[in-house]
């Protein structure tokens, strides 16, 4: 199957993954509401691979899961439907369980990415604005971890990398003096990584640049 064909379908499956978290349809317990923030990777074979076996995780590739920005502070670990993750989450006043973060494992070779720990929320507008310390360096060791995962588990190349963030429109990019963002949703085209390789900086870059160029920005700063 030719690039842009496998796109679309890649496509797809990302934007009915991503509205079935947000509707708290695919993840096990449900995602804090407002802002979030995905990264998916995705391998071209994704719809004609056999399915992975995640019976048993080793302590390596648990470890490598740890959730953006986690540290592994207060997360927990679990199978679910789609296959294996590692989550935080918080428990408000009636005791109900929101993810804030956590990295998935899907059984088909899709590694999925989700925070809402970028976020700071205005408490009059109730607007979300993206705090941006090191967040392309924070993306870049995640996204890494996740190859170096899925290289473990025999999940061959090339892969298209996705990212986008939901529930922002009104909000800005925190220091940059940036525009505010129009849209509600900014899904920002693929990169392809034919390969596994160890700088994935330059590559990860683009889709930075895309997101700053959003609010106005010529590229992310460095």
């Amino acid at each position: 199957m030719k690039t842009f064909e496998l796109k679309k379908y890649a496509d797809k499956f990302k934007a009915e993954r991503i509205k079935d978290v947000i509707d708290f349809n695919a993840f096990s317990i449900p995602i804090v509401k407002g802002a979030s923030f995905f990264i998916h990777i995705i391998p071209f074979n994704f719809l004609g691979a056999e399915l992975l076996n995640l019976t048993k995780m080793s302590d390596e590739i648990i470890k490598l899961m740890t959730p953006m920005l986690s540290n592994n502070s207060g997360c927990s670990r679990m199978y679910n439907f789609g296959g294996y993750a590692i989550y935080r989450a918080f428990h408000d006043i009636n005791d109900s369980s929101y993810a804030t973060c956590y990295n998935q494992i899907l059984r088909n070779g899709i590694y999925e990415i989700y925070t809402s720990d970028i976020f700071i929320q205005n408490e009059e507008t109730k607007i979300s604005n993206i705090y941006s310390d090191n967040l392309m360096e924070d993306s870049v060791n995640v996204i890494r971890n996740g190859l170096c995962i899925l290289q473990k588990l025999l999940v061959e190349p090339p892969f298209f990398i996705y990212m986008s963030i939901h529930n922002v429109k009104g909000g800005i990019i925190i220091d940059t003096s940036s525009k505010k963002f129009t849209q509600e949703n900014i899904n920002i085209p693929p990169v392809i990584l034919n390969e596994y390789i160890t700088d994935i900086k330059q590559v990860i870059k683009l889709l930075f640049d895309i997101l700053w160029q959003t609010v106005g920005k010529s590229c992310y700063p460095e």
